[in-house]
Protein backbone atom coordinates (compact mmCIF):
# COMPACT_ATOMS: atom_id res chain seq x y z
CA UNK A 1 0.00 0.00 0.00
CA UNK A 2 1.28 3.26 -0.93
CA UNK A 3 -0.18 6.90 0.99
CA UNK A 4 -0.15 10.18 -0.49
CA UNK A 5 -0.97 12.84 2.18
CA UNK A 6 -1.73 16.36 0.65
CA UNK A 7 -1.68 19.16 2.85
CA UNK A 8 -3.66 22.08 3.47
CA UNK A 9 -6.20 24.15 5.18
CA UNK A 10 -9.79 23.57 5.80
CA UNK A 11 -10.90 27.07 6.25
CA UNK A 12 -12.51 28.49 3.21
CA UNK A 13 -10.58 31.35 3.04
CA UNK A 14 -7.39 29.09 1.77
CA UNK A 15 -9.32 28.06 -1.16
CA UNK A 16 -7.21 28.70 -4.55
CA UNK A 17 -4.12 29.54 -2.59
CA UNK A 18 -0.68 27.76 -2.39
CA UNK A 19 -1.60 26.84 0.75
CA UNK A 20 -4.06 24.18 0.21
CA UNK A 21 -2.26 22.87 -3.26
CA UNK A 22 -1.65 19.77 -1.43
CA UNK A 23 -5.43 19.51 -1.27
CA UNK A 24 -5.39 20.76 -4.95
CA UNK A 25 -3.55 17.60 -6.01
CA UNK A 26 -5.12 14.93 -4.44
CA UNK A 27 -8.58 15.94 -5.38
CA UNK A 28 -7.38 15.98 -8.96
CA UNK A 29 -6.23 12.90 -8.09
CA UNK A 30 -9.38 11.42 -6.92
CA UNK A 31 -11.20 13.39 -9.86
CA UNK A 32 -9.15 11.22 -12.49
CA UNK A 33 -9.65 7.89 -10.48
CA UNK A 34 -13.23 8.61 -10.24
CA UNK A 35 -12.97 8.30 -6.52
CA UNK A 36 -14.41 10.22 -3.57
CA UNK A 37 -12.99 11.35 -0.21
CA UNK A 38 -15.31 9.88 3.02
CA UNK A 39 -14.42 11.36 6.12
CA UNK A 40 -12.51 9.13 8.67
CA UNK A 41 -12.38 9.78 12.15
CA UNK A 42 -9.64 7.79 13.03
CA UNK A 43 -7.09 9.64 11.24
CA UNK A 44 -8.71 12.72 11.43
CA UNK A 45 -8.80 13.36 7.62
CA UNK A 46 -11.10 12.63 4.36
CA UNK A 47 -9.46 9.49 2.86
CA UNK A 48 -9.90 8.35 -0.90
CA UNK A 49 -8.90 5.05 -2.04
CA UNK A 50 -8.18 3.56 -5.34
CA UNK A 51 -5.61 1.36 -7.21
CA UNK A 52 -2.46 2.25 -9.48
CA UNK A 53 -0.63 -0.17 -11.43
CA UNK A 54 -1.92 -2.83 -8.91
CA UNK A 55 -1.15 -0.85 -5.56
CA UNK A 56 -3.94 0.32 -3.30
CA UNK A 57 -2.90 3.91 -2.86
CA UNK A 58 -4.66 6.07 0.06
CA UNK A 59 -5.04 9.69 -0.98
CA UNK A 60 -5.56 11.24 2.82
CA UNK A 61 -6.57 15.34 3.11
CA UNK A 62 -5.97 15.71 7.01
CA UNK A 63 -8.54 18.21 8.69
CA UNK A 64 -5.96 18.98 11.66
CA UNK A 65 -4.24 22.36 11.74
CA UNK A 66 -1.67 22.20 9.02
CA UNK A 67 0.90 21.73 11.83
CA UNK A 68 -0.71 18.91 13.40
CA UNK A 69 -0.66 16.92 10.47
CA UNK A 70 1.80 14.59 12.17
CA UNK A 71 -0.94 13.16 13.83
CA UNK A 72 -3.01 11.87 10.99
CA UNK A 73 0.65 10.79 9.53
CA UNK A 74 1.35 8.66 12.63
CA UNK A 75 -2.72 7.15 12.66
CA UNK A 76 -2.05 6.07 9.11
CA UNK A 77 1.46 4.52 9.75
CA UNK A 78 0.43 2.67 12.99
CA UNK A 79 -2.61 1.35 11.94
CA UNK A 80 -1.31 0.22 8.49
CA UNK A 81 2.00 -0.64 9.60
CA UNK A 82 3.56 1.44 6.87
CA UNK A 83 7.64 2.50 6.55
CA UNK A 84 7.59 5.79 5.78
CA UNK A 85 8.93 4.97 1.91
CA UNK A 86 5.81 4.27 1.00
CA UNK A 87 4.27 7.48 1.89
CA UNK A 88 4.34 10.53 0.04
CA UNK A 89 3.33 14.02 0.91
CA UNK A 90 2.23 17.33 -1.38
CA UNK A 91 2.98 20.45 0.24
CA UNK A 92 3.31 23.98 -0.60
CA UNK A 93 6.58 24.57 1.08
CA UNK A 94 10.33 23.86 -0.46
CA UNK A 95 12.45 21.13 1.86
CA UNK A 96 15.13 22.14 3.15
CA UNK A 97 18.03 20.39 4.40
Amino acid sequence: MKVIIGLGNAESRYDNTRHNVGFAALDAFAHLANRDFKMREKFRAYVAETIENGDKILLVKPVTFYNETGLTYRAIVDFYKLDSIDILVVHDELSLP
